[in-house]
């Protein structure tokens, strides 16, 4: 199998890192929200003996440059992976998107149906209706990142970003307590805090947290959602029961996961999850 190489690609009016391993037909991998490909690389390399998988940093993220007209929404990112698919003219193409990056899929797969053979979607919410916090919390987060989204609040964030002691002592406080004291942990997730600027986290997080499908939406690919019950920020559920109605739902695997993603390394327990799952997405 050939090894994971990565290089810039000029799409548009940016410079996107794409990665690339392994032989066989297309699949775009789209990583999620505070994470690069990197975040994933087990999950490439888990990918790969099936397929020629096509992982891009997406802008703003990793080391893809940020977009020159400053604006990190989801619908604008799916235009620039659409531009990527075109140049690179993929076909019979599988896209799979984690979270974030599966709202990003949705988005695409509509826009360019007659090249996509397949969706598939990690925790992805169908609807920012199915997030699960409260009215008081969900208007906390959006007045956030909007502030964020904007001088001089994301310069005072990136600032706090870049700071060890401060993020360190943030982010202990919101790690669950038998985590609080495991350095390693801590580590890592100080570092995917860092894989993109505070601008882009917050465009990208109210994106996330406004998103909704076209209402005319409908896609005619089959989709298979890899999903758990006791997501800690979404309710699959609900999540699930709407797609079967914009979309060709051909399987749906309720994994035993506990949250809507691990904290710390992905590397080991959740490919290890996900493995004994995969045999829908190599068909």
């Amino acid at each position: 199998m050939n090894p994971m190489t990565g290089k810039y690609i000029k799409i548009l009016d940016t410079q996107i890192y794409l990665y690339k391993m392994g032989s066989g037909p297309p699949l775009l991998f789209i990583h999620g929200h505070r994470s690069d490909v990197l975040r994933w690389r087990k999950m490439v390399e888990l990918l790969a003996p099936h397929f020629t998988v096509y992982a891009p940093d997406l802008p703003g993220f990793g080391k893809s440059q940020t977009l020159p007209q400053g604006i990190h929404d989801l619908k604008t990112l799916s235009f620039y992976l659409k531009a990527l698919v075109e140049k690179l003219d993929l076909k019979d193409l599988t896209i799979g998107g984690v979270s974030m990056g599966g709202m990003i899929g949705l988005l695409l797969a509509y826009q360019i149906q007659e090249r996509v053979k397949k969706l598939v979607l990690l925790g992805t919410p169908s609807s920012s209706r199915y997030f699960k916090f409260s009215k008081k919390k969900m208007r906390f987060l959006k007045g956030l990142f909007f502030a964020v989204s904007h001088l001089p609040f994301s310069w005072v964030a990136n600032t706090c970003i870049k700071s060890d002691r401060l993020l360190g002592f943030l982010l202990t406080r919101s790690l669950p307590k038998e985590l609080r004291g495991n350095k390693p942990v801590l580590a890592y997730e100080m570092k995917e805090w860092r894989i993109m600027p505070a601008q882009v986290h917050a465009q990208t997080g109210l994106s996330a947290l406004n998103f909704e499908l076209p209402k005319n939406y409908k896609l005619d690919i089959p989709v298979i959602i890899f999903a758990t019950h006791t997501d800690h920020l979404i309710d699959m559920d609900l999540a699930v029961k709407y797609l079967q109605k914009k979309t060709l739902i051909n399987q749906v695997i309720w994994l035993p996961m506990k949250r809507h993603v691990p904290i710390g390394d992905l590397d080991n327990h959740l490919v290890e999850t996900l493995e004994p799952f995969l045999g829908p997405i190599l068909v």
